[in-house]
């Protein structure tokens, strides 16, 4: 819930999936981008930059309560730049 919560208001963000495993996928404007930054800021996402369906699509993992806060400010900084 705290991830949806922290990506639900991103303008940065187009759609976003909820799965019934431990991860959410979601659509955004520019996801080579944003994996560049989160990787920088040492948040390893999954994009899918060779599936065509995919490819502006972010693959998020819930992890502990440390690295959501770390995704989040990975977030914030993009928002900031954009």
């Amino acid at each position: 819930d705290e991830l949806l919560r922290m990506l639900n208001d991103r303008p940065f963000v187009r759609a976003i999936y909820p799965g019934e495993a431990n991860f959410v996928l979601i659509r955004v404007d520019d996801a080579e981008g944003l994996l560049t930054l989160c990787a920088i800021n040492n948040v390893i996402l999954r994009g899918f930059p060779a599936e065509p369906v995919l490819h502006d699509c972010i693959r998020i993992s819930v992890g502990a309560e440390d690295d959501l806060a770390q995704l989040a400010r990975a977030l914030d900084e993009w928002e900031n730049e954009q």
